[in-house]
């Protein structure tokens, strides 16, 4: 396509080493490259992720300052749209698609919801109002499940797309044949002969030590008895799934250990290349789908978006609170388990939707006039009059007049 590309905005965690938030950005330029469009990933601080082949991310801060021209910002995927946040993670991940939405709406730009998740609702006043006022700022507004839009549906009288995570399309961006010299490697790196013999990509991350050694025992019984190998994979090292799986590797005897892995190209190989996938990571379930692996998550109830993912693609049981039913499980899956047509063609429609939402006029003005009065109450409301006058105080640009000068 002839010209110049023009950037898309993306607010996903891209600055955290976890391999689902650093696909986003990838699987969107994917999409939206070929019309015309170059996709920069924002994150809460602009911190670059450990693999090479992970995009770089500007810090929302950055973007605020200094306002680069944009054509449009999409919100997601990731489990951003966090209704009620109950840590300090949560809270930056509200705080930061709220200042993306901000920044669009400002600088008159199309606002695309990328099928992130609702873990819970939004509450009825406070950060409730806020997150209500900036969902109608939306030209697309998709979720990436029943769940999630069941949560979010009573905020708001617009009509909420289902479409899936847009991980699932991990396959079309990187084939499995792609890679091959990949999980090629990773054996080679891990000492492990025979690439034909049959591999269970394994993922923990919120485990106690009693069920890790639990865990461990099992894994060497289906060796022993069944000759498959468990990769031992930490999908998410920046949330602590390399120390995780350590834990369990010291308690076995067959696994192998990829506390390391050294690109999400070999993350991708690892669940592409396997038999099975059991573990705790979502993204780990929807990739090893996207290659048509059979899966079984593992959380104890309620396990939300993991059961939204798993009804979505018509296996509501392979969501398990324990992993030695998620390992008997296995047994009684089909040995090529791909996603349903229907959420390729609903992955599809969301793009599709997504780029005309991109190539229009943004969303009326009444919805995002709205967004900011409420921005401005709440403000005032909660902030002080401090807060409310200080972009009036002229102070402020003599300061900064000066510091550009110096």
């Amino acid at each position: 396509m002839g010209g110049s590309l023009r950037t898309v905005h993306m607010a996903s965690l891209a600055d955290i080493d976890n391999f689902g938030d650093a696909l986003f950005p990838l699987l969107a330029q994917r999409r939206l490259g070929p019309a015309g469009y170059r996709v920069e990933a924002l994150s809460p601080t602009g911190r670059a992720c450990r693999w090479s082949d992970a995009p770089r991310s500007t810090s929302i801060a950055e973007l605020v300052e200094t306002a680069p021209s944009s054509a449009g910002m999409l919100i997601g995927g990731g489990n951003l749209a966090i209704g009620a946040p109950a840590s300090r993670y949560e809270c930056l991940a509200v705080e930061f698609w709220l200042t993306a939405t901000w920044f669009a709406v400002v600088h008159d730009l199309p606002i695309v919801w990328n099928a992130p998740g609702a873990p819970r609702p939004f509450p009825a006043r406070g950060l409730g109002l806020l997150a209500r006022a900036a969902m109608e700022t939306a030209d697309h507004l998709a979720i990436r499940d029943r769940l999630s839009r069941d949560f979010l549906s009573p905020a708001t009288g617009r009509e909420i797309a289902v479409h899936p995570d847009t991980a699932i399309d991990v396959s079309s961006m990187w084939p499995k044949t792609t890679l091959a010299a990949a999980f090629a490697r990773l054996l080679e790196r891990k000492n492990v002969a025979g690439s034909e013999r049959a591999f269970l990509t394994v993922h923990v991350r919120d485990l106690s030590a009693e069920a890790l050694d639990r865990l461990a025992f099992l894994l060497d019984e289906i060796a022993t008895r069944d000759g498959m190998i468990a990769l031992l994979l930490a999908i998410g090292p920046g949330a602590g799934d390399d120390a995780a799986v350590r834990r369990l590797a010291r308690g076995g005897r067959f696994g192998v250990l990829v506390d390391d892995p050294e690109s999400l190209a070999e993350i991708a190989a690892a669940l592409a290349f396997s038999s099975a996938y059991v573990g705790q990571s979502l993204h780990g379930a929807i990739v090893a789908a996207s290659y048509g692996v059979p899966g079984i998550l593992v959380q104890a109830p309620p396990a939300r978006r993991f059961r939204g993912f798993q009804e979505y693609r018509g296996l509501p049981e392979a969501v398990t609170p324990d992993f030695a039913d998620a390992l008997a499980q296995l047994a009684k899956l089909p040995r090529h388990a791909p996603p349903p047509a229907k959420m390729f063609e609903d992955l599809e429609a969301h793009w599709e939707a997504a780029r005309a939402a991109l190539g229009r006029a943004p969303r009326e003005t009444a919805a995002r006039l709205a967004f900011l009065r409420t921005v401005g109450r709440l403000g005032a409301a909660h902030l002080g009059a401090d807060w409310a006058a200080r972009p009036m105080r002229l102070s402020s640009y003599v300061s900064k007049r000066r510091a550009d000068a110096d």
